[in-house]
């Protein structure tokens, strides 16, 4: 069966569209949504995308590091404990996206948000904790990371209320 939305009106003319409730037709109609208005869900999925990208981008930047005297070490995202935790749920994200954009199903974004969420709060508590112990600095990677999560927790809250909004 298929979800709740916009589709073409199987009894009216070219164009118009109908309310589907994911059982039956509603008598609520509605002309195609204007060009602008898809251009810019279309900016809000590559929002998603770009919010992906970054956090896996992020795990190959360095999240901590350190100098004393002469010599500077640092650490990768991947290379850390919650780096791998981070990484694991960022392609369970991508994932979870990708299936929902092929109407698999809103669980998925709805999945997806959440799993946003508890990225950029994981990146954020490694921030502060870094930040409190004083022996280590924060490398670029940890701010692309909340940067990442924030891009896709905003265009997450856009897609799904766009996606479970009803007539």
């Amino acid at each position: 069966m298929a979800d709740a939305g916009w589709y073409q009106d199987p009894d009216g003319a070219p164009g118009v569209l109908r309310w589907f409730d994911g059982s039956a037709w509603t008598e609520h109609r509605a002309a195609p949504p204007a060009e602008t208005s898809r251009v810019r869900l279309d900016g809000i999925r590559w929002a998603l995308v770009g919010s992906w990208v970054l956090g896996l981008v992020s795990l190959v930047l360095p999240w901590i590091s350190a100098t004393a005297f002469t010599v500077s070490v640092s650490a990768k995202g991947i290379d850390t404990g919650d780096g791998k935790s981070y990484g694991i749920i960022i392609i369970i994200a991508g994932a979870s996206w990708v299936l929902s954009f092929a109407r698999m199903g809103r669980s998925f974004l709805a999945f997806s948000l959440v799993a946003m969420i508890v990225l950029t709060g994981l990146a954020v508590y490694d921030i502060v904790h870094v930040t409190t112990q004083g022996l280590v600095n924060v490398g670029i990677g940890l701010y692309v990371a909340v940067a990442a999560g924030a891009l896709g927790v905003i265009a997450g809250i856009v897609e799904t209320r766009r996606r479970f909004a009803r007539p």
